[in-house]
């Protein structure tokens, strides 16, 4: 009887978790968070991340892969950015380094950044070069781009400003 109940709970948590991952991957911590948020037990939720990794819907590895794609098409940042939201989302710091070694080869940071600042830079016409300035710098800055990459991306596009 008391195997009957774990099956059927084990059961809906699977059927649970692969509903979340319809909806976007995640992460072995954030399905753990959210499988626990339902009230499942810790026997079933470990079972049901060996499951989940065992036929690979659940990897750290590829996750961070696919958001850092993710976030270079939609909301361009910098690497320590990225860095702190795969830390928050529980990715281990050894596939984080990688997967942003892979991710920020060869100037991606700069490109970035620059593609955002001169896409940004057409909504401040109308004001002053400082004011342009100010508002570049805390964007570039928020979203986690290098202080060096920020100044000098500044320097050449509000160069033809002055």
């Amino acid at each position: 009887m008391n195997d009957l109940r774990f099956q059927k709970k084990l059961s809906k948590a699977k059927i649970y978790a692969y509903r979340l991952l319809t909806y976007r991957s995640r992460s072995c911590m954030e399905m753990m968070e959210r499988l626990k948020r339902k009230g499942f037990s810790e026997r079933i939720i470990a079972s049901v991340i060996n499951d989940l990794k065992e036929f690979n819907y659940l990897d750290d590895r590829e996750f961070s892969r696919m958001f850092v794609e993710t976030r270079f098409s939609a909301n361009p940042c910098g690497r320590k950015l990225i860095e702190q939201e795969l830390m928050k989302r529980g990715v281990e710091e050894g596939i984080i380094r990688d997967t942003c070694e892979e991710a920020f080869i060869g100037g991606k940071e700069y490109e970035l950044a620059s593609a955002l600042a001169a896409r940004k830079l057409s909504r401040y016409k109308g004001l002053d070069v400082k004011t342009k300035w100010n508002r570049l710098f805390g964007l570039l800055c928020r979203r986690g781009f290098p202080l060096g990459v920020v100044k000098e991306i500044l320097s050449e596009v509000l160069s033809n400003e002055i």
